[in-house]
């Protein structure tokens, strides 16, 4: 799908609804709050219907107030899906957001996306949804805001693993300077996202790391979590930036118990393994590095379908 059709279809419609997957974080409210910004500059009608709150630590980004769990008044002429392998992945909002768009858009970096979309924008090489964010606005050759550039500084910085991962290409760090030259401060942004979290918070991640457990040849290592506690910080980031500290471990793990018998489980990978793989062998799906699924059985049993396949597939 070309830039050229997402671009008609902005300049020929008035009004604009934009979504992203549920637990939110940097890229998928950097990539809304910057795409919300461009909209309303050109005069649009936009509303941002997420199914979940913004995090404490990401209410710095401009504009983050706009972002809403309620549904919004009236029907809208497109609907925007950002950051989002499946529409599914809007959680409890998707039927309604799909009912209020009479046409969806799919902006997306997740080489396991479905193409759920009335037009697709998929590219896996791209760092994050951000990224792409930033590629529309030179598309459509607007000018990026100052507010803007934080938003997808933001995106980039937390996607990316702080410039950390794999997907930082140079293209990445292009990107990057031009967004840092419009007033950026990292040490700001890292400051807000990283340097957030309570007393009680740092306790139950203590907690978590506590549970380590690593496999026999030592590259795969897990945590879990028996109840998922919803805090205003995204825990899940600190965990895995924790975990990779340890040497020679491929692939980092956190299980989280939901609810009864609904566990999600992450995955990081240093890249030699394709985590996106491992999870699309149980119904999830994400990037080479970073992937996700969500399994319908006990914490106990999600561990051992998980570990047992990993090990016995992969041998680390």
């Amino acid at each position: 799908m070309s830039w050229e059709k997402i671009v008609r279809l902005i300049n020929e419609n008035n009004s604009f609804l934009i979504g992203a997957h549920k637990n939110p974080e940097g890229d998928s409210l950097g990539s809304q709050l910057a795409l919300f910004i461009l909209l309303k500059d050109l005069g649009k009608k936009v509303a941002i219907y997420n199914a979940d709150k913004v995090p404490s630590n990401y209410r710095f980004l401009p504009f983050s107030c706009w972002v809403k769990t309620t549904s919004p008044r009236g029907n809208f002429d497109v609907g925007f899906v950002l950051d989002c392998s499946g529409s599914f992945r809007l959680g409890k909002i998707r039927e309604l957001f799909m009912k209020k768009s009479s046409l969806i858009v799919n902006i997306d970096h997740h080489i396991s996306n479905d193409y759920f979309g009335d037009v697709n924008l998929v590219e896996p090489t791209a760092s994050s949804a951000c990224e792409l964010i930033f590629m529309l606005y030179k598309k459509m050759k607007k000018d990026i805001t100052p507010e803007a550039a934080l938003c997808l500084y933001s995106g980039i910085f937390t996607d990316t693993g702080s410039f950390s991962y794999n997907s930082t290409s140079s293209r990445v760090h292009r990107i990057i300077s031009q967004l840092i030259q419009k007033g950026i401060k990292p040490a700001s942004v890292y400051e807000n996202i990283y340097s957030s979290l309570s007393s009680q918070e740092m306790l139950y991640v203590s907690k978590i790391i506590s549970s380590l457990k690593l496999s026999r040849r030592g590259k795969l290592c897990w945590v879990k979590t028996n109840l998922w506690r919803q805090f205003n910080s995204d825990i899940t980031e600190v965990v895995f930036y924790i975990m990779r500290f340890m040497r020679k471990v491929e692939v980092v793990i956190f299980f989280k118990r939901l609810a009864k018998q609904v566990v999600r489980v992450n995955f990081r990978s240093r890249g030699r393994i394709d985590v996106n793989k491992i999870a699309g062998h149980f119904g999830g799906g994400g990037h080479k590095t970073a992937a996700g699924l969500t399994l319908r059985v006990s914490l106990d049993k999600a561990e051992e379908q998980v570990i047992s396949y990993i090990e016995n597939k992969f041998h680390i």
